[in-house]
């Protein structure tokens, strides 16, 4: 299903890494609703994910069947429940796939990760496997879907484009054997940080496009 709704709205992803084995818990930095389509494309896995996507068109009904393990923020009650249900799908050699950000950013820069998303992953002695995500071209300012977006006109955007270019890289997976939540998470953020800015030109590479550009013109 991933693939045919990135056909509809023309994902054209490069991707890079090695893809997880059975059982591991897939951390990535939060930029749209796209994600899930992103990273889902290329395994079976279950996704963690914020309640308020149950009320989406579509993407609602569509995570609902998929078997999403759905998040209430500030009930406590709950959140012991989705601990004790990722533990349970990484006992059955499942791939689990959460955003330890908690919200979406504009992808220019990865916030703190809530630490208790991997302590099911710690629990069952896991893999954790960070994946770093950045839109490019016209959709790095398009795809974002921050604040107080509305789901349909934001898709309607996204159905506008040409195109939406996503890169999206596996990183080395962490070994969790005997660490503590935090530690993980530091180390999966840090990861995922080093990795965005290599895609992202640097103040001389587009001093040198533009002086390219000029030379041609003149």
């Amino acid at each position: 299903m991933a693939q045919t709704i990135g056909a509809i709205v023309k994902l054209q992803v490069t991707q890079e890494g090695d893809l997880p084995g059975p059982g591991t818990l897939l951390v990535s930095n939060h930029i749209s609703w796209l994600d899930i389509i992103v990273i889902g494309q290329y395994l079976p896995a279950y996704f963690v994910a914020k309640s308020d996507i149950l009320s989406w068109p579509i993407i609602g009904y569509l995570s609902k069947q998929a078997g999403t393990i759905f998040i209430r923020r500030g009930d406590k009650k709950h959140i012991k429940a989705t601990t004790e249900k990722m533990v349970w799908v990484l006992k059955q050699n499942s791939n689990i796939i959460a955003f330890p950000e908690g919200t979406t950013t504009m992808g220019d820069e990865v916030l703190g990760f809530h630490a208790s998303l991997f302590q099911p992953a710690l629990f069952t002695r896991s893999a954790i496997q960070p994946v770093a995500l950045q839109y490019q071209g016209l959709a790095k300012q398009q795809a974002p879907f921050i604040g107080d977006d509305d789901f349909i006109p934001h898709l309607i955007k996204m159905l506008s484009l040409d195109k939406i270019e996503v890169r999206v890289c596996f990183l080395p997976v962490i070994k969790s054997s005997e660490r503590d939540r935090l530690s993980v998470s530091i180390e999966a953020r840090e990861m995922i940080w080093g990795k965005i800015p290599e895609w992202s030109p640097t103040a001389d590479s587009v001093q040198q496009c533009l002086e390219i550009i000029q030379r041609r013109i003149i």
